[in-house]
Order: C-alpha cells, then sequence, then structure tokens
C-alpha cells in the first residue's frame, strides 16, 4: 500500500466559518507521495469505506500533479469528528493510505430530533437509506410525471380523432356527394343564395368527399386534418382553404352582397365540385 502525506485545506465559503464545517461542504486534501503505483487510476478514485461508513463520504474529483503530487476535493455528509489519517485512497485495486495531523469537525445547520440525535445524510425510505442527493428523485419524478400526462393527452386526442371519424358516418346517403351539393345549391337559388346554407352545402360535401370533419373542426385545424390524413391532394386542400377563407369574408358583408355577388361565388363552388371528385372518384 502507498503512503502520502496531506494538508488539510478549507475553500472559503463567504457566510460560513470553518471550523466547525457543515455537511456537505467542499474539503480540498493536498497530498504529496513518492510511492504511488504507476497504474493508480486517479479518475477512478474513491475513498475505501465500509457497510457502516459507505455513506459518510464523497469524492467529487481527485486531480493528480507533477512529482507525485495529487489534490481530493471531496465532503463529508456525516456530523461528528473525523480523523484524516483513517482514511484510504483507492482506486479499485491499488490503495494509498493518507496521513494527515488534522482532525475534521462537521455539523449540520439541521436541528437534532426530540430524542437529541443528529440527523441521517439524507433520512430513509422503507428499509433503504438514500445516499443519492434529493434533486436527483425530484428530477425523476418530474420525468415521470411529465410522461403519464404526455400519454394521457395522446390517448385523449386519438380518442378525439377516432370520435371525429365515427361522426362521418352520420353523413352518409346513396346519393353521390357531387349530386347532393348540386341539389342543395338549386333549392338555395330559390331564396336568393343563403350564404350559411351555400357553406353548409359546400362543407357537406367536402365532408363526403374526402372524409373531412369539416363541421366539427375550424378551418385550419379541419386542413391540417385533411393534409395528415390525404397529403397527396395538396392542389385541392389549398383551392379548398381559399373558398373556406372567401366564405369567412362573405359572412361579414353578408347584408351589402348583391344577387350577381352571390351567383359569381356560386360559379367558384361549382368549378370546385367539378376539378375536385373526392378521394373516391
Amino acid at each position: 500500500m502507498s503512503k502520502a502525506d496531506c494538508q488539510l485545506e478549507i475553500p472559503p465559503v463567504k457566510g460560513l466559518s470553518d471550523t466547525p464545517i457543515n455537511v456537505g461542504r467542499h474539503i480540498n486534501l493536498n497530498c504529496a507521495s513518492t510511492d504511488i503505483e504507476p497504474n493508480f487510476s486517479f479518475k477512478d478514485a474513491h475513498f475505501k469505506t465500509d457497510e457502516s461508513t459507505v455513506n459518510n463520504l464523497k469524492v467529487f474529483s481527485v486531480k493528480p500533479s507533477d512529482g507525485g503530487k495529487f489534490s481530493i476535493d471531496f465532503t463529508f455528509y456525516t456530523v461528528g469528528k473525523h480523523q484524516i489519517n483513517q482514511m484510504i485512497l483507492t482506486d479499485g485495486v491499488n490503495e494509498i493510505n493518507l496521513s494527515a495531523l488534522s482532525e475534521v469537525n462537521v455539523e449540520t445547520v439541521i436541528k437534532p430530533d426530540a430524542e437529541g440525535k443528529p440527523p441521517e445524510p439524507f433520512g430513509a425510505i422503507l428499509p433503504i437509506t438514500i445516499s443519492t442527493p434529493a434533486y436527483y428523485f425530484i428530477i425523476l419524478l418530474a420525468v415521470v410525471i411529465s410522461a403519464i400526462i404526455f400519454f394521457i393527452f395522446r390517448f385523449k386526442r386519438i380518442a378525439y380523432y377516432r370520435n371525429l371519424k365515427s361522426k362521418l358516418k352520420m353523413y352518409a346517403s346513396p346519393v353521390e356527394p357531387d349530386m347532393q351539393f348540386y341539389k342543395s345549391i338549386r333549392l338555395s337559388e330559390k331564396i336568393n343564395y343563403p350564404i350559411d346554407k351555400l357553406e353548409a352545402a359546400f362543407k357537406l360535401y367536402n365532408l363526403r368527399a374526402y372524409q373531412i370533419p369539416i363541421f366539427d373542426l375550424p378551418n385550419d385545424r379541419a386542413m391540417k386534418y385533411f393534409k395528415r390524413n390525404y397529403p397527396q391532394y395538396k392542389n385541392t386542400r389549398l383551392v379548398l382553404h381559399k373558398l373556406l377563407g372567401e366564405f369567412e369574408e362573405l359572412h361579414k358583408k353578408s347584408k351589402n352582397l348583391t344577387l350577381e355577388e352571390k351567383r359569381e361565388f356560386v360559379k367558384k363552388l361549382y368549378r370546385y365540385v367539378e376539378s375536385h371528385k373526392g378521394i373516391n372518384p
């Protein structure tokens, strides 16, 4: 076993005293040795512990330098007095016995319990003593909750769109979609083409021809649905989106529309229906 002489260094922290130090505060051991094993792995170095001290210490880093020198950045997780000359640094194979004429007195800012006993490093859950910092469990809990919320919304979204598809069956008819549209337009002609009647007939045609739940979705979302389910009908989707926008404008000025303006718009609808025959032409 190699040996090393060490000097204790407590990095200053504003507002904290150096003696005694608090649980979890960083401490440095600046060590030097002349007989360190050449294959000693400083990146894997940690303090040798047993079952009674496994939760007492944590090494943050060990930085070697020239001339057999190295510095250990570590902390104590238990209160009380700790003898530095009883500590052993190991990489799992090789060991270095640390020697220093120093004693570290560690206290906690948490008050003792009712029996006057100091608190455990992180308390206990069930029969297991946790040596992992609590924020790891907070992060894990947040990830789990986020995943649950994601899947809940995902399943609700799937159920919602399945319900929309099932509603399409309500509009089934032995009459072809275009013939049903022409019939509705002829009926609306007798009452001077009310815009709401024209829009209902036009939307019903697209619902049946392209299986779009256009009555249950706002125009923009209906177009996203159209794109997601039938991306090959891009030109149809663009023309449809434009006509739906024109319906919105016509509703705003419906009181001032002339019969001739309505007839011109109906011609646009006819051209659309004649040019875009649906997903099953």
